[in-house]
């Protein structure tokens, strides 16, 4: 299990001029038998996202024909 949160960083600072998006991952990995003699592993992943609030209306809420 892998756990990542926010982070900030020098090259990007806060400003007032940009909302900070952040994001929360969550990954599981399970090993798996051999096929052919080379290692598996499944991985499952979830991430949820915050954009921060400015989003245009056009892409909020839209299903999967858009």
């Amino acid at each position: 299990m892998v756990y990542d949160t926010e982070v900030e960083h020098a090259d990007f600072p806060p400003t007032p001029a940009y909302v900070q998006a952040k994001a929360t991952a969550y990954y599981e990995y399970e090993k798996l038998a051999r096929v052919g003699g080379c290692p598996q592993t499944r991985v499952a992943w979830t991430q949820q996202v915050d954009l921060g609030g400015l989003n245009p209306e056009r892409c909020v809420d839209r299903g999967p024909r858009g």
